[in-house]
Formats: structure tokens, sequence, C-alpha cells
């Protein structure tokens, strides 16, 4: 028994398992996480190690090289960079995919522990994270008010920082900006040298004074006591009052004898601003795996509740959150999700008019729902999430799932008007075109099942993409197969002159007949309502009568009101049957004539592909993009804010904006501009960049950058390389040239380079032979020198709970060590003060602001945007390839590597060539194994060309890119491509068998086969037509798809009417052939 026989059999069993998908379904999506992108796990650990006061090169020799050395050793490491900066140094280990994440950064905290000994002893605590792309703020919480510094930081640290972690699903808080109170010990020098005590005695004195120290315990019989040494300070004064102990019977001395005791707040180091004000800033990060979009909606909801307290408090504090990164979220899902709807109103219509039923159209679109929540059971079994991605895969499969139920319908519907009655058109109908649906259903999934499993990053971002259509298209099979031939048989509607005949009886006339006997051409369902009716009493006939009568009259009154348009469409298609078997006519009297012609238009299309942009993800209109300034190495916060304020008023004075946020160090600036939505403004947000470029030329000296944010390059500019090799020198002066000749590349923008030229140091070099004469060994004078002028904080003040930095150092007019190096003493062994210029020398010179390492070989990276109206990332980097092998030729032992997103498009072009190739021999594998043929297949097959040639051509007439959705575009082309195919040769191969002479069954096949060929063909692109207009701005990115897919079903279904048939005459003979001169086993 048939899968169809049984379904019409137990059709309450089928109708169960329908509303089961789809209450199941609906709950499923319910509890789906919402994020912008799938999760994509890299695993990357970067290990930081602060230390303070250090130049670039020591941090290099000091801190990067043992790390790199002994993190190099771990198995399964991609590439080691490291990253050295005044003060600081960290170095990021990129691991293969196949490493698991979590053993990686165990293995990393291993290697940093055994390395901790060969670090300076002064080196911090070395911090080690695991990076996660995701790993990112989804909401920034900024706070203004008209208080003194140190209290806004209390207000967001020990307030609303709290709160906000307290919020379900809220990973973590971190805050930037502001100035956290501090106690400074503000030592004077000429103090110091009278009572000859060194500063870092001082220090020593609080660091030995000011904690508390637990004692233990002593339990007795009956109880337990708690020993505890209390020695914290209490007060700002008692740290003044606090005696220094000297060698020898001086009297001591207080500290606030050698300087002042100041109650303050801690040096500033960055500043941030929103909209030109000062602010602090709270970067709210979501717990893995969370809801972004709930999270988002949860923190804001906080800050409103915060905001009501804070209003009543002096100085008028507020929360303000921006950058809220669910906005963009919502934006996009809401996108895909329109074009769903319109994609799937638009499928419907095309099958209306090529049904010509309104009963057909519903059966057929029935599959729709069903296999749409049905898909998202499987996606929650998986753990996916609802992103662009997986809707996007719903989106495409639109036009694929009512594929299968077309087909059946269709068929269905021919054996209908072959007199037969609904149930044996039903079941005989979807048996013809059972292997046919199988075979089409299973081809597109042999096409993106591969797509799940390749390797990469690619991989990662396109495995949630293709497993979503596959789900889709194995309930939308199974729907095909049950669901469809039941309700023909049951709801089938009658069958008269064309498709759309109908009645127009009214309610009254209907139910009369139902009482009475049966309506004249009723369906099968029909009777079995007016036979219930009939056997009702007078109550449940009026009940039922009610119910059921309006929703046929509802029915016939659309046929009724349609009948105009389906008539002419009807014979429109008659028309086209006809003429089309005059084409075929043709095509097989000349068939080589036909192939070469398809051969000639597959040439054509590969040449234009030289002239299609390339990339590895289109630009979008986010309504958001950052702005960063670049000063010289040496500038101060103040100069580098005051600067930073004019291009944020320049930036602001444009109404195009609606808020600037704005980070400030002491020589770079960060802005994160949002925009105005995008129906109040005149320009995009790549339109807008170029404006912008040319708005700050005025401020060049700063160096300002235009650029997007980044979502998926973790934190990389779109296009950024690395030049390396041994000698810096080498790799320098290379770089600087390449940089030189990129600037005037038209594939790229804002082209800038990690090297910069050092800033101004003051150089205390000890020389070692008065080192031992007076006893003053270089650690000894480096410390002193550290505690002078940087200071230390040896210990805390605590304070309600709050933990406060007391610092030591010289009082501000006397730290610059410059000015004062020969009034400078330092300690020696016996902590007798020692006039620094006996012992050292200075000089003054220039370091490298920041120093890059790859693999531990010197390294620069030169990174840049991708013009949107320029040959795209695959032009720049041939391009970049052109320059090294001729114009500047790449030095021995240098070379040039890629990564972020430049590293993606490299990847993908492999990738993507990997799953076209399985795919390709995935569908050779299922039609071989349906058709019991190896050389039928190829009859099939010969489409695929004949679809990308189709898309290649869309793609350069529009001038879209070659990009990640495109690329997917044209595979899911290779599956779709054979679907009509299939339909063509498995239809032609039935009346073979029946004995037809070839020529009369190609002919007869195709006459047969058009109508569900053109109208999956429209079906699919109906659904297509919202990606490829893009109906919003957020939805333009992925143009390039629906472009592409169009572009290859057009090519495609006109030429497999043709092509096909011309090939298929020559297959079939050759097939014919092997099939005489194989062996017969039961010879």
């Amino acid at each position: 028994m048939s899968l169809a026989s049984l379904s019409i059999q137990r059709p309450i069993f089928v109708t169960c398992t329908v509303l089961l998908i789809l209450v199941a379904g609906y709950l499923s999506l319910s509890k789906l996480g919402v994020d912008l992108f799938p999760n994509v796990t890299i695993p990357v650990v970067t290990v930081t190690v602060p230390y303070p006061g250090a130049a670039p090169n020591e941090i290099e020799t000091l801190i990067a090289k043992p790390v790199e050395d002994e993190l190099s050793t771990i198995s399964g490491v991609k590439r080691v960079r490291a990253v050295c900066n005044e003060g600081v140094g960290t170095v990021i280990v990129e691991f293969t995919l196949e490493t698991d994440v979590k053993y990686a950064e165990q293995q990393v905290r291993d290697k940093v522990s055994s390395v901790k000994p060969k670090l300076p002893n002064d080196a911090k605590e070395p911090v080690i994270r695991r990076i996660d792309p995701a790993d990112q703020p989804i909401v920034i919480v900024a706070l203004r008010a008209e208080l003194p510094d140190a209290e806004l930081y209390d207000i967001a640290n020990e307030e609303v920082k709290q709160i906000l972690l307290s919020t379900k699903d809220v990973g973590n808080v971190t805050i930037y900006g502001g100035r956290k109170r501090e106690i400074h010990v503000e030592l004077d020098r000429n103090k110091l040298k009278e009572h000859m005590i060194p500063a870092s005695v001082v220090s020593n004195r609080l660091a030995s004074g000011g904690m508390n120290i637990p004692a233990g315990k002593v339990s007795k019989t009956d109880k337990e006591l708690v020993y505890r040494t209390i020695n914290e300070f209490q007060s700002p004064e008692e740290i003044r009052d606090t005696p220094i102990s000297l060698f020898g019977n001086e009297v001591p001395i207080k500290i606030g004898q050698l300087g002042e005791v100041k109650d303050t707040v801690e040096d500033e180091t960055s500043r941030a601003y929103l909209n030109g004000r000062k602010a602090v800033f709270l970067m709210v990060y979501k717990q893995s795996g969370s809801n972004t979009v709930a999270v988002a909606q949860s923190v804001k909801k906080k800050v409103l509740e915060i905001n009501q307290d804070l209003l009543k408090r002096n100085g008028s504090p507020e929360l303000t959150s921006t950058n809220d990164s669910s906005i963009t979220i919502d934006n996009n899902i809401y996108d895909v999700k329109e074009t769903i709807i319109i994609g799937i109103i638009l499928t419907i219509i095309v099958v209306l008019l090529f049904l010509g039923s309104v009963r057909s159209t519903l059966i057929t679109g029935l599959a729709l729902p069903n296999s749409l929540l049905g898909a998202f059971i499987l996606m929650a079994i998986a753990g996916f999430t609802v992103n662009v991605m997986t809707l996007l895969a719903l989106s495409l499969a639109v036009g694929l799932l009512i594929d299968d139920a077309i087909v059946v319908r269709e068929n269905i519907f021919r054996h209908r008007e072959m007199g037969k009655t609904a149930r044996e058109a039903s079941i005989e109908g979807t048996k013809e075109v059972t292997l046919a649906v199988i075979a089409t259903t299973m081809t597109v999934i042999a096409v993106f099942m591969p797509i799940a499993f390749i390797s990469g990053i690619v991989g990662q971002f396109l495995r949630e993409f293709g497993l979503t259509v596959c789900f889709a298209l194995l309930i939308s099979l199974y729907d095909a197969l049950t669901i469809a031939p039941m309700l023909s048989a049951y709801f089938g509607g009658k069958v008269g002159n064309h498709a759309h005949n109908s009645s127009s009886e009214s309610i009254p006339e209907i139910t009369t007949k139902a009482v009475k006997g049966k309506t004249k051409g009723a369906t099968t369902l029909e009777e079995i309502a007016y036979s219930k009716i009939r056997s009702q009493n007078k109550t449940s006939k009026g009940i039922l009568s009610a119910v059921f009568s309006p929703i046929v009259f509802v029915l016939g009154k659309l046929e009724v009101g349609l009948d105009s348009i389906l008539s002419i469409f009807n014979v429109f298609q008659s028309w086209l049957e006809e003429k089309y078997a005059s084409v075929l006519k043709f095509t097989l009297k000349r068939p080589f004539f036909i192939l070469s012609g398809a051969v000639l238009i597959f040439v054509v299309s590969l040449v234009l592909t030289k002239f299609i942009p390339k990339t590895f993800l289109p630009a979008q209109d986010e309504g958001k993009f950052t702005v960063t300034l670049d000063m010289p190495p040496g500038t101060s916060l103040e100069k580098m804010s005051q600067i930073a304020l004019q291009v944020d008023q320049k930036i602001r004075s444009y109404k195009e904006i609606k808020i600037v946020s704005m980070f400030n160090t002491n020589r770079s600036t960060n802005m994160f501009v949002e925009m105005v939505p995008s129906k109040d403004r005149k320009m995009n947000t790549t339109q807008f960049k170029a404006f912008l470029r040319n708005e700050l030329a005025e401020f060049s000296y700063a160096n300002p950058i235009v650029k997007d944010v980044d979502n998926v390059g973790g934190g990389q500019r779109p296009f950024t390389l690395t030049v390396s090799g041994q000698k810096r020198e080498v790799v320098e002066d290379y770089a600087k040239k390449l940089f030189e000749r990129l600037q005037k590349s038209p594939a790229l923008l804002d082209v800038d380079t990690s090297y910069r030229a050092g800033a101004p140091e003051f150089r205390v070099v000890p020389d070692r032979e008065k080192e031992v004469l007076l006893g003053v060994p270089g650690t000894i004078i480096g410390t002193e020198l550290r505690t002078l002028v940087e200071g230390t904080t040896p210990a805390v003040y605590r304070e309600n709970g709050v933990e406060y930095d007391i610092r030591v150092r010289l009082k501000d007019s006397q730290r610059d060590l410059k000015e004062n190096f020969y009034s400078s003493f330092v300690p020696n062994f016996n902590n007798r003060l020692i006039p620094i210029q006996n012992v050292a020398k200075a000089e003054e010179s220039t370091g490298l602001a920041t120093i890059n390492r790859l693999n531990r070989n010197k390294a620069v990276e030169i990174y840049a945007d991708v013009n949107p109206k320029g040959p795209g990332m695959g032009g720049a980097m041939e391009e970049v390839a052109k320059i090294s092998q001729t114009e500047i030729p790449l030095p021995s032992g240098v070379k040039i590597g890629y990564s972020g997103q430049a590293e993606s498009f490299k990847e993908m072009g492999v990738s993507m060539a990997i799953a076209m190739g399985l795919g390709i021999l995935f569908i050779y594998m299922v039609l071989a194994s349906l058709y019991e043929s190896f050389i039928t297949p190829i009859a099939i097959m010969l489409v695929l060309p004949l679809a990308l040639c189709g898309a290649f051509i869309a793609l350069f007439i529009t001038q879209k890119s070659l990009d990640i959705f495109s690329m997917i575009g044209l595979i899911m082309l290779i599956g779709v491509a054979t679907k009509n195919s299939i339909l063509l040769v498995d239809f032609t191969n039935q009346l073979l068998s029946q004995g037809k002479e070839m020529k009369e069954a190609i002919i007869e096949a195709g006459r047969e086969r058009l109508r569900p060929i053109l109208m999956t063909s429209f079906a699919l692109i109906a659904g297509m037509l919202p990606i490829a207009i893009g109906l919003n701005e957020a939805s333009r990115q992925r143009t390039s798809m629906g472009v592409a897919i169009i572009g290859g079903l057009i090519s495609s279904t006109v030429l497999t009417l043709v092509v096909v048939p011309a090939a298929f005459s020559y297959i079939e003979k050759l097939n014919q052939m092997v099939r005489r001169n194989s062996p017969n086993p039961d010879a």
C-alpha cells in the first residue's frame, strides 16, 4: 500500500499529525533564542600582562617573547600574535577550529603558570580570556550627572552596575570612563632628601601597616574563638599620622611630615562622552547562549526603573541606553519575516493562476505553514536560534516547500481531467510522480547538506542555514505525499472545462440540496458533509448548514469572481503548450545547434564573472558606524579630548545623526555613531559615510577613519593583511611601501597601518661599575624611580565596604623626571640616598608606539575598508598579489597573510567550491540510484551550467557582488535547477517504457510537464522577488542572493525546456546502446 493510499484511508490520523506539527512548531518557535547571526565558535585565547610604565620594546623582550615561546608548544595552535603597547602586552593564540576551546583555554593557563617565574617581578597578574565573537556589549548604558567624578563613579560602580548584574541573563557589566576615588600620598622630594628616606620605604611601610590579617581560631569544648589582627587604615588622617621606622635610634618620622595625604581621584587615563557631554559608560554583556533581544529589553526596562530613583537625587543623575544591538537584530529579523510573508503571498498567487482553482491552491498552499513550523521543531532539537541565516533559509525555502505539493496536486488534477474519481486520481496521480518528487527533494537536500559540514568559519556561519533548509524540505516531502493526496481526495473540487470552473449557488440553494440530496458536481468531501446534514435532526441540520454552507459559498464566490482572469490565463497556457510543442520539434531536428548555443552562452557568462565585484559580506544600512581618530604618540588626553569634541560637534551638526558615543584615550578616540531611522533621512549609511569622509578632511592631522561597525570580523577591519618576517627593518620598510601604494587603490578606503612613530622617551641608563661601588643595583634604581613617577599602590583604604587604592608618589610638580633628574636620589643597600647622577646617566630618545608580532616574527598590519563602488574584496586581494609579484616584489624572508573578513573571503571561495563539488556528486549519486543508470543523470544535470550562467549574467547586469549570500544562491540553484529536468526526463522515461517512439515521447512529455515546470519555476521566482528587491534597508544586504537565484531560474527554466530534450535524444541512444551491450545476469 502506497503512502498516498494510506493517507486517504486514514484522513483523521493525517489531520492529527498536521495539528501536532503545527502546535509543536509554534511552541518550539516561542522557546528559540533570537540573535543576529548563528553562534560561531572561534578557538581564540588571549593572555594580557600589564606591566605599567614599560615601553613597547621592553614589553616585547620581557613579556611577549617568553609567553609566545611557551604557548607555541601547545598542540593545535594555528597562529600566535602579540601586540606590545606601552605598559601592557597581549598575546593572542588562535587554534584550529577542531580544537575544543575550553581545553585550549586550560592549556594556555597551564603554560602561563609555568612561564610566570620568567616574567618581571613587578609585572601584574596575567589575565587569560577566551574570546567569543558574540562577546560584545548588547547595550551601553551612559550615566551623566552634575556631580564630582568620584561620586559619579561610585553610583555607576556600586549601585547601577550591581542592579544590572542582577538582571536575568546579564553576564557581565564593565565600566569605561569616570575616575574612582583614590587616596594619594604625595611626597616632597626635598623632605625625603632632608630626612634621607627613600620613597620605596614609605610604600613598604604602608604595605605592612594597612592590612587585616587573620590569626586563626581556637576550638574548645563549648565554643570556638576566631582571632584577627585589625590593621587597616580607618581614615586618611590615620595614613598621614603613620610613623616610619628607621634603622638605628633615630626619631620616627610620620608620613605627613614627608608630604601631603589627599583624598582625591585616580589619574585620568580615558574619558567617555555622550553627545558631547561627559559620562560614565556601563557596557552590558549577556550570558552565553541567551536571547539577545530579551536581555536587551530587560536591561532597558531596568534602566527606566533606576532612573526613577536617580532623578530624585542631587545633581540629577540620569541613565541613557545607547548602542542597543537588539534594534539591529529586530530590524533584520522583521525584514526577513516580511520577506517570507510576501514571498508566500506571491507564491500562492502564482499557484492560483496556474491551477485556476481556489480549493486546489489552498490544498497546495497548506504545505507552507506545516513545513515552516515543522522546521522549528527540528531547529529547537538541534539547538539553533532564530537569526538572519535560519530565517533566510526558510525564506529561500518558501518556493521549494510548495514545489512538491505543486507537482503532486497538478498531476492529480491531470488525472481528474481524464475522468477519474477524486480517490482514483489522488492515488494514481501521486503514485505516478512519487519517484520524481523524492528525487527532486533529495537532490536539493544533497546540495544543502554539505554546506552544514564544510570546515572553517564560513562552515560554522552557514551550518544552521543548510540544515534549516533540509529540515523544512523533509517536512514538505511528507506533506506532498500524504496531506496533498488526502485533501485532493476529500476536498479536490470538481473538474469542468477549465481548472477554475466552479459553482455559484447561494446558501439557501446549497442548504436545500444538502437536505434533499447530493448537489450536482459536489466533491467527495461535500457529499460526506451533505450526508451528515441529512442524517441529523432539524436543530443539528441548522447548525451544520450554518457552519458548512458559508465556507462553500465563499469559495464558490471567490472562484466565480476570479473566473475571467483565470480563464484568460488558462487559454494562455494552452496556447503556450502548443507553441512549445513546435519549439521541441525544431529542437529535435537541430539538437547540435541548440547545444552549441548553450555552450556559447555559458562561456560568455564565465567571461562576465571577471567584471562582477567580489567580497565577503556586502555593506548594510544599519544606521550605525564608527569614527576613529589617531594622534601622534605623546599626545595628552586633554589635547586628544579637545580635538575629539570638535569632530564630535561636526558630526552631530548633521540632521542624519541621532547619538554619538565617544571613548577617548591619550592619543586615540573611538566614536560610535547612531543615525536617525532610515525613513527620516535621505542618505543610507554607505552614502553618509562617503559624505562624512570628505567633511572630516579638515581634521586630517587626527587621521579620521570612518568605518562600519564590525559584527563578524572579531573587531578587525574588513581588509586586514599582515607583513611579517625576522628582520624588523626589512618588514617595516616593505610595509611602508605597500601601505603607500594601497592608499591609491580604488578597491580600498581609509587605508591605515599599525606602524606608528614612537613616543618620546626619557631613559635612565645605570653605570654598572658605579652600581657595584655605591651599592645601588639597577633594580633598586628602577623601583625607586617607578615609585617617584608612576607611583605604587601598596595598600587600600576601605569605607562603607568599598575599597580605594592608596597611591604613593611624588607630588605633581616634582614628578617630571626630566626636569628634576639632577635633584633625584635613589637608595643603596643601607637605604642611604645617593644622587642618581652618580650611578646613572639620562638620555632622550623615541621608541615604537606599538610592536606587532606574528608567529614569533616581526609584523606590521595594514588594514582598510572595502570600497563599495570598487572591485570588492576579491579585486583588492588580486591587486595585492600583483603588487607583491611585480611592482614591489616581496623581499626574501618576508610574507603576506590575511586575517578577519579577508581571510574568511579566501576561505569562502575554497569552502563553497568544495560544497558545490560535493553537491553535484551527491546529486549524481542520488539520481543514479533512483533511475538505476549512470547515464540518465547526465541528461538531467546538464542544466547546472545553464543555471549558473543566468546567475552570473544577472549579477553582472545589476552589478551585485559575488559574496557569501550570492554564493548561497548559486548552491541553491544547483539543487533547484535539476528539479525541472527531473520532471521532464522522468515523464519521458515513463512514456518510453510504454512503448512510445523517442521524439513522440519527448514532445508529449514536454507538453504535459510544461505547466508544473513553469509553475514551480515561477513559484520560486515569486518567493525570491522580495529578497531580490530589498524591501527595507536592512534587507538590501542580501539582494545579491535573490538576483542570482532569479537569474539562474530564468535561464535554467528556458534552456531546460530546449537543451535537456536535445541532449536527452543523444544520451538516451547511448543509454540504449549500453543496455544492449551490458551482461545479462539471468543468461
